[in-house]
């Protein structure tokens, strides 16, 4: 597996959620919600990444994180990846007061 520069990592992260968000609020179909975040990255490790840190932030309270999730991991993000990191960002979150109140 080829080593990421931790900087654009961090970039290709942000980039991705913020077009799954973009994606999500213009109704864009399926088909152009993959093709957009494959122009981004098809890397399944970092799909995953970026859906488990907005699976993670949902369970928190976060707004759209399990939609921006589930749109990652349609794109090809590595579902384990995924849950794992949704485990670490809900932990870690947990000592903070949400920003939102949770989904019911």
């Amino acid at each position: 597996m080829a080593r990421h520069n931790p900087d654009a990592v961090g970039i290709t992260l942000a980039r991705l959620d913020g077009a799954a968000r973009r994606l999500l609020h213009a109704k864009a179909d399926r088909d152009t919600c993959i093709a957009e975040l494959h122009a981004i990255s098809d890397d399944p490790m970092l799909l995953g990444q970026a859906a488990g840190t907005a699976l993670g932030a949902w369970l928190h309270g976060n707004h759209d994180g399990d939609r921006v999730a589930n749109m990652l991991t349609a794109a090809g993000g590595d579902e384990t990846v995924r849950e794992r990191l949704a485990v670490e960002v809900e932990t870690r979150l947990q000592g903070q007061s949400p920003r939102r109140p949770r989904p019911t």
